[in-house]
């Protein structure tokens, strides 16, 4: 096959292996979307034989370009008879979503506990899996959930099996799996350590594909492919967008290479103060605003239902998610194409990538392709493209939730630094407008009290010190898995309570203080932190057995003393 081959469109068998005819039809469309199962459709005269063999749950495979680029389901079909002369209208069209929607054939299920769940837990809560008990990655939380969608498990003790068997042929174990998948409870398919451990938690009944969409709005990315051979398909998962930045040679312009250009704005959309509902029994609601919406669009109010997360930063970073795409105008733009001249789809550019984009007026911006519609009229070689464009300019942040108490005036001065030009954004719960620097704020409380301080930036990976030992610090420690680059974390001399959260995805840290405060239960294990120097957990109330630091060569000095 070369890369400049037409479309191919070739029917197989639910086992989606067996190929049994080169589709030939008209009117032939493919929609590819990001993280969305898309779809396909296809019309094809009665009088074709390849009619014969069209049934629902077959799948239709798309080569276009000298590859293989996706295929849609055989979800629906349609017989219609025009009026006219004998045979004229005579024709069945076929239609479905693309393989992405085989997610859609699991549900989240109870582990089994039957009488006792109608909400699935992930982390501490979950007392009955292996994995229960602590914080835990997205990713790893997707990995089980399909391992237990498709393969066999025992329940803990072996007392109860749980015969699923999603995406096995007729539902049958010694059936072979049409759907695998290339990442692992540890890494994402680019073979990087999930990072993040949170507290999450799922209505039993929700799709696998809504959970997919779920881990999409705080950047996950998400492809399928097909192994020709086996017919199995492979989902892919990354936690960082996927795609190359093309704008500076791919550029778009109305008027030159473009067949046509479509701009819709509506603004009764518009979201900029978010109501946040959540599980915490103790906090039910968390609320995000934009006040610089506030200025265009005057305040609008909304709430959201987050119930699969268990923690205020996991709902804020919800949150977060949804206000970037509400506290604006909904804008969408489509831009028209020929295939037929360059630059070329799946060749110079592809779904995910940057481009450049000019709309007429001789400014150019850049953009994502987020949404990708080939159609084909008649006998055409090449495709008519629409390309949907991400018009969003506002990036979600990523939040964090620290509780600060003590008598007025009391000074609270946390300070941090990142890897490149980051800045920190900081919340100080009392009515003052939040404030923002690259390394570090002070500010002076006027009435005593427990305040709740949010910060958030863009980017945690970017974080390489923080630092809050300021004796004021009460409740909880949220989660900083998600700073994989982080060499410094200093939290000493406050009153932290409850458990210690993992810094297992930490693997830079170097210097780790939190002696001096209420912390309790079991250390969590620190055998990822292979380049620790300094670690103080003196003077707090943790108990059990310590974790070994036998895989922390560099380590110099160590105290754990004054704990229970």
């Amino acid at each position: 096959m070369a890369d400049s081959d037409g479309p191919e469109w070739i029917l197989y068998d639910a086992d989606f292996k067996t190929a049994l005819r080169i589709l030939k039809g008209s009117n032939a469309s493919i929609y590819l979307k990001l993280n969305d199962p898309g779809s396909g459709t296809m019309t094809l005269m009665l009088s074709d034989p390849a009619v014969a063999d069209i049934a629902l749950g077959r799948y239709v495979g798309f080569s276009y370009r000298g590859a293989y680029r996706g295929g849609f389901l055989i979800e629906n079909i349609n017989r219609t008879t025009a009026i006219g002369s004998e045979g004229a209208g005579r024709a069945i069209t076929i239609s479905g979503r693309g393989a992405l929607a085989l997610l859609d054939d699991a549900v989240v299920w109870d582990y089994f506990t039957p009488p006792l769940e109608n909400i699935r837990y992930f982390g501490t809560l979950d007392v009955y899996s292996p994995y229960g008990g602590a914080p835990i990655s997205k990713g790893k939380v997707l990995y089980y959930l399909l391992k237990e969608a498709r393969d066999w498990n025992s329940a803990p003790g072996g007392t109860l099996d749980e015969d699923r068997y999603c995406w096995h042929l007729e539902g049958l174990e010694a059936n072979p799996y049409i759907l695998d998948w290339s990442f692992t409870d540890a890494v994402d398919t680019a073979t990087v350590g999930w990072a993040g451990t949170e507290e999450l938690e799922f209505p039993v009944g929700t799709s696998y594909l809504d959970v997919i969409r779920k881990l999409d709005k705080l950047g996950y990315d998400f492809t399928i492919t097909r192994n020709p051979a086996t017919g199995v398909f492979m989902l892919n998962a990354y936690q960082t967008r996927r795609g190359t930045d093309l704008s500076a040679t791919i550029v778009f312009r109305v008027g030159r290479n473009c067949s046509g250009f479509s701009d819709e704005q509506a603004g009764g959309g518009i979201k900029n103060a978010l109501l946040v509902e959540f599980s915490d029994p103790a906090i039910v609601y968390t609320v995000l605003t934009n006040p610089l919406s506030m200025l265009d669009s005057r305040r609008k109010e909304s709430v959201m239902q987050s119930s699969d997360a268990s923690t205020e930063s996991t709902a804020l970073n919800y949150g977060s998610a949804e206000l970037s795409r509400t506290e604006v105008f909904e804008q969408n733009v489509n831009i028209g194409l020929s295939d037929a001249i360059t630059p070329n789809l799946f060749i110079d550019y592809n779904l995910g990538d940057t481009v450049g984009f000019d709309d007429g007026t001789g400014v150019l911006t850049d953009h994502r392709i987020t949404g990708v519609q080939l159609s084909w009229e008649g006998d055409n070689q090449y495709a008519d493209i629409v390309l949907e464009i991400d018009t969003s300019i506002t990036p979600p942040y990523f939040y964090a939730v620290i509780y600060t108490d003590s008598v007025a005036p009391a000074t609270f001065d946390p300070s941090w630094t990142f890897s490149d030009a980051s800045v920190m954004t900081v919340k100080w719960g009392d009515g003052t407008p939040e404030e923002s620097h690259a390394t570090g704020l002070t500010h002076t409380y006027s009435s005593a009290g427990t305040k709740r301080v949010l910060f958030k930036c863009l980017d945690w990976s970017k974080l390489t010190t923080f630092d809050i030992n300021t004796d004021t610090c009460v409740k909880g420690l949220p989660s900083f898995n998600s700073c994989v680059n982080i060499t410094s974390w200093r939290g000493n001399t406050n009153k932290f309570t409850g458990p210690l959260p993992s810094f297992s995805q930490c693997v830079k840290l170097n210097y780790f203080y939190i002696q001096s405060n209420v912390f309790i239960g079991t250390l969590p294990s620190f055998s990822a932190n292979v380049n620790l120097i300094d670690f103080d957990i003196s003077g707090n109330k943790f108990s059990g057995i310590l974790p070994s630091f036998s895989a922390s060569k560099l380590l110099l000095t160590f105290q754990a003393d004054d704990n229970q």
